[in-house]
């Protein structure tokens, strides 16, 4: 079992320091982080080997994948 205390979380930032990311726990390749982004703000193109999850805990995100894209409200969750 990995477990990491919420005071012990490591914290970084992206997109010119306006993406704020917490990494909840880690092992193997799977991570679980919390991403915060202002109004307006981007996490651009990332491609990367493996799968994402991502659940809304408040405000409003445009997701865009490919030719998938939407609006996602608090509580919606997408891969």
């Amino acid at each position: 079992m990995n477990v990491v205390r919420k005071n012990e979380r490591k914290e970084t930032t992206a997109g010119s320091g306006q993406i704020k990311v917490q990494q909840l726990t880690a092992k193997g390749a799977m991570r679980m982080s919390i991403v915060e982004l202002p109004p307006g703000a981007s996490t651009g193109v990332s491609k990367h080997a493996g799968e994402e999850s991502h659940l809304v805990l408040q405000g409003k995100i445009w997701a865009e994948q490919c030719e998938d894209v939407g609006v996602l409200e608090v509580g919606d969750s997408f891969t």
